[in-house]
């Protein structure tokens, strides 16, 4: 699936909540929903589900572990691509 489905996919999915609202503004009983999958790629029916959920966790113990051992500084200095690391 390449960006133009997923820009497309998430564009019919927001339509689809919008209507949900607006069904709730007249009658609460009327909304329907379902248990998360655990992964937001898989409920939004990504093809390459897994993949998008295995990279996004990547990155964030990427990024918890970089702020254990960086400065908040020294973090935006690596994610601005100038880090120079002095002892």
């Amino acid at each position: 699936m390449d960006d133009m489905d997923n820009t497309d996919l998430i564009k019919q999915r927001y339509a689809e909540a919008m209507e949900l609202e607006k069904m709730s503004d007249t009658d609460p009983t009327k909304i329907e929903f379902e248990e998360s999958s655990g992964n937001v790629f898989a409920d939004l029916v990504f093809e390459d589900s897994d993949e998008l959920f295995t990279r996004a966790q990547l990155g964030f113990h990427v990024i918890r572990i970089l702020k254990d051992l960086f400065s908040v500084s020294a973090l935006k200095s690596l994610t601005l691509g100038n880090f120079t690391y002095r002892r």
